[in-house]
Order: structure tokens, then C-alpha cells, then sequence
């Protein structure tokens, strides 16, 4: 629509919405690990755009659930877990 890719757009709609839907059941593990993989490599390697897709698009949403989130943590490197951390703590939550 735009002439361009909207990152946080595509994030939004290509990884977070399945992975959340993904992480209130919690059972397809092997799908779920490739997700937070691909999610982990974006922070530790992505530019500052990224990073901030990461954090604003991803992390933000699992933590609009509190189960989603708890199933996300046994997956995320501690590195993750103190970003999304900082995230809830920004907003007020948990």
C-alpha cells in the first residue's frame, strides 16, 4: 500500500500473532523455539530499527497475556527476559 515493506507491520502480522497464539497452548515446542530463534538472532544482530521491532512489536504484545508471557520466558535467552522485563516494567505490568 505504502511502496514499502513496514516492518512493524509485517513482524506484527508474520511472527508475532501466530507465535502468540502459539505460546497459550505451548505444545508445538520445536515451532516455537524456531519463532524465538529467528526472534533472538533480530535483537542480537538487527540494527537499531530491529531492535526497536523487537521490542515494541514482540515483546509488547506476549506481554498483553501473562501465561503467553511465562510460556515465552522458558524460551528466551536471559538477555530477552531482561528486555521484555524493562518492557513490562515501562508499562506497568507484572
Amino acid at each position: 500500500m505504502y511502496g514499502e515493506l513496514l516492518g512493524h507491520v509485517f513482524f506484527s502480522e508474520g511472527i508475532n500473532e501466530p507465535l502468540f497464539e502459539l505460546l497459550k497452548i505451548n505444545t508445538d515446542k520445536n515451532l516455537i523455539k524456531k519463532y524465538i530463534s529467528f526472534i533472538e538472532e533480530m535483537y542480537s544482530d538487527g540494527d537499531d530499527d530491529v531492535k526497536n521491532i523487537v521490542i515494541v512489536t514482540i515483546l509488547e504484545r506476549l506481554g498483553d497475556d501473562g501465561k503467553v508471557l511465562s510460556n515465552a520466558y522458558s524460551y528466551f535467552s536471559k538477555e530477552l527476559i531482561c528486555m521484555s522485563k524493562e518492557v513490562e516494567s515501562f508499562w506497568g505490568r507484572r
